[in-house]
C-alpha cells in the first residue's frame, strides 16, 4: 500500500491519496487547513464517486457508502491495520 503524503501537518491544504498495489480502487481526500473537505474515489483510473465531507460528522455529506467506507478507512484503519510504505515497486507508481 502506498499513502502519499503519509504524514500531514495540522494545517495541511492539499490532497492525500492511497494506492493499493493489487486494487484498482483508489481514494484521494482533499484537505483545507487540516480539515478533510472532499473525497474522490477512482476505480481503474476512472472517477467513481465524489463527495463533500461533513466536517462535524466526519463522513460524506451525501451518505455515499463508497465515500464513507474510504473516509473511515483513512481515518481509522490504515495506520493501524495495514502496512504501508512510501516506496512502490519499480514500474507501479501511478503518478508517472
Amino acid at each position: 500500500m502506498f499513502v502519499y503524503p503519509k504524514v500531514l501537518p495540522n494545517n495541511y491544504t492539499g490532497c492525500q491519496t492511497i494506492w493499493e498495489i493489487n486494487s484498482k480502487m483508489n481514494p484521494t481526500i482533499y484537505f483545507k487547513q487540516g480539515v478533510p473537505v472532499t473525497i474522490e474515489v477512482y476505480n481503474d483510473n476512472k472517477l467513481l464517486s465524489t463527495c463533500q465531507i461533513n466536517e462535524k460528522e466526519g463522513k460524506a455529506a451525501s451518505n455515499n457508502i463508497i465515500c464513507n467506507d474510504w473516509i473511515n478507512f483513512m481515518a481509522n484503519e490504515y495506520k493501524e491495520a495495514r502496512p504501508y510504505t512510501d516506496e512502490l515497486p519499480q514500474g507501479s507508481d501511478p503518478r508517472r
